[in-house]
């Protein structure tokens, strides 16, 4: 927190009077830890902030990726059903989230829901833990004791050096095996990071010529105080076993199986369209894989979203959009008091076996909607204005409880004997000797702000001259979001907490203000809207872009946007020149040396000007070159070279040259799609070749869609090109862009032409912006001379006919 408000001080920021705080989903079989840690974070963090909130972590995860980095696939104006994974150093956190296009589900200015969630103790610790384990069991020297390993591994488990009396109490053959598994896993710690940075292919069936690896010091008697190292060899191959085997096999798919089954209910047959991933843990990326191979069969229609970068810091930036959310919500939020699992009840009366009834609302609102049978609250209830207030409910049992009263308050469960389900330990209430009942009782559930239910029979209600009589239940935890009456504040902090690592980020209610006032402008909604449609060279920087809330003079997402569409552009214009040259000669790229904005107007205008109007792929852009839109154009140049300078743009329509270009472009490739050929090979000894034409539109890394080909041609996978599905034609974008496959990559990235020299080309990854450059030396000197011998004179371009497309929409 310190080390935050310096930073803050430093930049002149407001000061963060309000803070919001990540927590995992409530613990299963640990129903007071979520309390606990409410009330100590609250006790330390309010003598620095006016409020503290708190959000689970999976909430948090959905809020980065749909409003932080607007991935276009959540983002976009569409329900989704998600499902989101977070999966950090201690806790492996899963939930279940519904969203709708409109933004309004049943709560009031509210864009999201959550359905199901579950949390258990199993994340990078657990990892390390069971690595060591097997490390230490397979390594045994001979003599030792086995059967002592199970209590030692029980005493690591509850007891550390930094318990004092505790550990000092234990005998010292244990002490020492303490300490000899907290330096295994310290380095197996190292190893297991490093070895997850050196794997490229995550695919569960890849083969390693040579897997990536790290030697480890194993104890062989780790009862020693000063035992015999050996040396271990511990690689790729056998860490995807380990976790395979121990991790997801035993935890974590039965996790992911149980959220989905109590969510079942509240999703009335709509499948999961996108899965979500976060957490440090992460970043070991078979995780996807065993999703994808292993519930595909309960995910058949999800997209699986996951990021290039590093997945720590998604909770804390989600949680600071969860803080900006307040600004629309009025200090509310998204996710602020609302149930993330059914809250179900079992009764039975004396002896009898517990049973289903129906249970009938006393109160008004969204909560008290026809109910299944068992069912208290249905996930998504929001209980802001009824917190500290008694909820109702009438219920007729099939015999009254003369004796006493067994209760079952159950998440998303209706089996008394599913342990992981229970709320209450203690379920038993004795009825007062000579009790009159009503013939329906009434149960009286009163919930706090930290989700503290206490529950009340009552068997005879008051009458005038009737006492009530009622007994309590004991109080027990739902699985409930935190609660209370918030404000809006100036700025806010977002702070995760983790068991490995924490991470703060900060919001201020002014960049929030801005944001919103610009969204709502109609030439911001067009680009979010066309960012979807655009080829991959475009789409990416735009929707940087747009997830920009930078709006001073060093806005240089806008440059890249406007560069990559001025680009893309000239590179279509430019390659229909060169296949209208003929016989003539052509010297348009003599002076050509850097893709900056000035020199890529002049390329486009002037390759417009040769084509003339005997162009087609190129036709929509011939519009570009009329003065009106000229003018805006050179105006957002104009503005462009301001901001990679530092200085102020003025007062320029940043929006309206995007728009313009965006829009031609999108027009110019009406019934046609931009990408690469793959696969392509020869048809049996015939002339014919085959194979498929990847489309690469959108943001998305894994280009899902792709068309069937088949001609007289056969294309590299390295080639960009423009394919009209139609006349049967393909254009090359060459020397303008190429695909380059990245190691562990299924689908390669596009590189974009930057600089041209003779003695070397430079080229950049529109995905990492990592420079290419290119000289004589280089494993891609062809493409270099293609673009040296550009320098001097046009070549004839490559356009491909007689070609035939199939859009069968496979993948």
């Amino acid at each position: 927190m310190k080390r935050a408000s310096e930073w803050i001080s430093a930049r002149e920021h407001k000061a963060a009077d309000r803070i919001i705080v990540a927590e995992p989903l409530s613990l299963e079989r640990e129903g007071t830890w979520l309390a606990n840690y409410r009330n100590r974070m609250r006790a330390i963090l309010m003598k620095r902030f006016k409020e503290v909130d708190f959000l689970p972590e999976p909430f948090a995860v959905f809020q980065f990726y749909r409003y932080g980095v607007k991935h276009p696939v959540v983002a976009a104006n569409r329900k989704h059903v998600a499902l989101v994974i977070d999966f950090g150093g201690g806790t492996f956190d899963v939930s279940v989230v519904e969203t709708t296009a409109t933004g309004d589900v049943s709560q009031s200015g509210r864009h999201a829901r959550p359905l199901a969630g579950a949390s258990i103790p199993v994340g990078g610790h657990f990892i390390n833990r069971s690595i060591a384990k097997k490390l230490i069991s397979d390594n045994l020297a001979r003599g030792v004791d086995r059967g002592t390993l199970s209590k030692a591994w029980n005493s690591y488990d509850n007891v550390t050096e930094e318990d004092g009396r505790s550990f000092q109490s234990l005998r010292d053959d244990l002490k020492n095996f303490i300490r000899n598994v907290r330096r295994l896993t310290n380095e197996i710690e190292k190893a297991k990071i490093s070895l997850c940075g050196m794997i490229r292919d995550w695919r569960l069936d890849a083969e390693f010529t040579t897997p990536p690896s790290h030697q480890m010091q194993v104890p062989t008697n780790p009862f020693s105080a000063a035992p015999e190292l050996k040396s271990v060899r511990l690689d790729a191959l056998w860490l995807r076993e380990t976790f395979i085997d121990r991790v997801w096999k035993e935890k974590l798919k039965p996790e992911v199986m149980s959220c989905l089954l109590r969510g079942q209910s509240e999703l009335e047959g709509k499948p999961i369209t996108v899965v979500l991933l976060s957490g440090g843990s992460a970043n070991i990326r078979w995780l996807e894989k065993l999703l994808e191979s292993q519930l595909g069969d309960r995910l058949p229609q999800a997209t699986f979203l996951s990021l290039e970068a590093n997945f720590q810091e998604i909770v804390s930036k989600g949680l600071a959009i969860e803080c900006a959310r307040k600004t629309f919500t009025e200090g509310t939020g998204d996710f602020q008091s609302v149930t993330y699992n059914r809250l179900c009840l079992l009764l039975a009366a004396d002896d009898g076996h517990p049973s289903i009834y129906r249970f009938k609302p006393q109160f008004n609102g969204g909560m008290s909607d026809l109910l299944d049978d068992g069912v208290l609250l249905r996930s998504a209830s929001a209980l802001k204005e009824k917190i500290d207030t008694p909820l109702r409910w009438k219920v007729r049992l099939q015999s009254p409880p003369r004796r006493q009263l067994n209760y079952y308050f159950l998440r998303s469960s209706l089996d008394v004997d599913d342990i992981s389900s229970l709320h209450n330990v203690d379920h038993r209430v004795t009825t007062p000797a000579g009790t009159r009942f009503d013939a329906s009782i009434h149960l009286e559930l009163t919930v706090a702000e930290d989700g503290t239910a206490s529950p009340r029979f009552i068997y005879r209600q008051r009458h005038e001259d009737i006492p009530e009589i009622a007994v309590d239940g004991d109080p027990f935890y739902i699985d409930m979001t935190v609660g209370g009456r918030t404000t809006l504040g100036e700025a806010y902090f977002g702070l995760d907490f983790g068991s490995s690592n924490s991470s703060i980020s900060y919001v201020e209610q002014s960049a929030v203000k801005v944001y919103s006032q610009r969204a709502g402008e109609k030439g911001w909604m067009e680009l979010n809207e066309m960012v979807h449609e655009l080829p991959l060279s475009i789409a990416r920087p735009l929707a940087k872009y747009i997830s920009s809330t930078n709006v001073g003079p060093r806005n240089i997402e806008y440059v890249a946007a406007l560069e990559a569409m001025l680009e893309f552009a000239a590179a279509i214009a430019y390659a229909e020149h060169c296949v209208m040259l003929g016989r003539a000669k052509g010297k348009l790229l003599k002076t050509f040396q850097k893709a900056s904005a000035g020199p890529i107007w002049a390329l486009l205008q002037q390759s417009l000007a040769s084509v003339g109007n005997r162009g087609t792929f190129s036709t929509a852009l011939r519009d570009l070159v009329t003065d009106t839109h000229r003018h805006w154009i050179e105006e957002a140049i104009s503005a462009a070279n301001h901001i990679k300078h530092g200085r102020d743009p003025g007062e320029a329509d940043l929006h309206r040259a995007l728009n313009l270009l965006g829009n031609k472009v999108l027009s110019c490739l009406s019934g046609r799609r931009f990408g690469y050929f793959e696969k392509v090979t020869r048809t049996g000894f015939g002339r014919k070749y085959t194979g498929l034409f990847k489309v690469a539109h959108g943001t998305e890394s894994h280009f899902l869609h792709a068309l069937d080909y088949a001609g007289l041609e056969d294309f590299s996978s390295a080639e960009a090109f423009v394919v009209d599905l139609e006349a049967g034609q393909a254009l090359s974008l060459t020397p303008f862009m190429f695909w380059h496959a990245v190691d562990g990559k299924i689908d390669p990235t596009i590189a974009v032409l930057d600089m041209m020299r003779k003695d070397e080309t430079g080229f950049k990854l529109i995905e990492s912006g990592k420079e290419i450059t290119l000289n004589a030396d280089h494993e891609l000197s062809e493409l270099h001379e293609t673009c040296v011998k550009a320098l001097e004179e046009d070549s004839a371009g490559k356009i491909f006919t007689d070609l035939m497309f199939t859009d069968t929409g496979g993948a």
